[in-house]
């Protein structure tokens, strides 16, 4: 299963779309069969275990308990690979939806593809962080359609996930660039800025924080900071860029940098 999501991912790097699409499909059937495998055993290991319980001899008893173990875990192991397989397919959807070219009712529809895959896990009494992460992302990325709601729903699931761990640099950033949109320039700075000293300059993540902190300096007039933090987020995200999407990006920052000279 990891390795069709792997392969899915490279494909989608290289802008083979339907290519990342087939190889989620084969990860999608493996996840199926293993499921309903994981279903019989961790029935099967219950029914055992509770005739285990009934007889005089620790021994049996051990074995059942071990064995109920082994499924259980291997249970929770499938829902967090599950979750692997539905939140790229969503991210899949959402990249499709923004491609250049896309027809805007496609487009619509492949965001509300990826609404639903991530709705699987983000809202769920079970939260998982990474599917509230990306649904916040979701609405923060459609922001112009409706500002008002949309930036409501994005800070709700960033909040969601620092409710249960406080330190998730992904959520933090989400809910900076949610103050940002909303003219809370000062706020979301200082949190950019925590976040990129947590991070330290060797995590990927660090490059994204620091273009977004970059548009503060250049909201705020602090051009020649704007400058610095654009520079080094060009030099260490897209010194050796190798896909469509990257490319863009980069062209998208040099942009703003010549905003900030001009």
């Amino acid at each position: 299963l990891e390795a069709f999501l792997r392969l899915s991912a490279l494909s989608a790097n290289r802008g083979a779309l339907t290519e990342a699409h087939e190889w989620l499909d084969k990860a999608q059937a493996v996840a199926e069969a293993a499921a309903a495998a994981a279903a019989t055993r961790l029935e099967a290991a219950e029914q055992a275990d509770e005739a285990a319980r009934a007889q005089a001899a620790p021994e049996p008893r051990q074995q059942a308990a071990a064995e109920l173990a082994a499924a259980r875990s291997i249970a929770t192991k499938l829902t967090t690979s599950h979750a692997d397989l539905w939140i790229s397919k969503g991210d899949l959807f959402m990249l499709e939806g923004r491609s250049e070219g896309a027809v805007h009712s496609e487009s619509s529809q492949r965001v509300k593809s990826a609404q639903k895959c991530y709705e699987r896990y983000a809202t769920q009494s079970t939260l998982d962080a990474r599917a509230a992460i990306s649904l916040g992302n979701l609405y923060f990325d459609y922001v112009d359609q409706d500002p008002a709601t949309y930036l409501k729903r994005s800070a709700k699931f960033y909040h969601k996930v620092l409710e249960t761990d406080n330190k998730n640099v992904f959520a933090a950033t989400g809910v900076a660039m949610v103050l940002g949109e909303s003219s809370f320039l000062d706020e979301a700075k200082e949190i950019f800025s925590r976040s990129r000293e947590a991070l330290g300059p060797a995590n990927p993540l660090c490059g994204d924080i620091s273009a977004n902190l970059a548009h503060i300096h250049l909201l705020q007039g602090r051009y020649e900071s704007a400058i610095q933090l654009y520079g080094a987020t060009l030099k260490a995200k897209f010194a050796s860029a190798d896909s469509v999407g990257a490319t863009a990006a980069a062209h998208q920052l040099a942009d703003c940098v010549a905003l900030a000279q001009y």
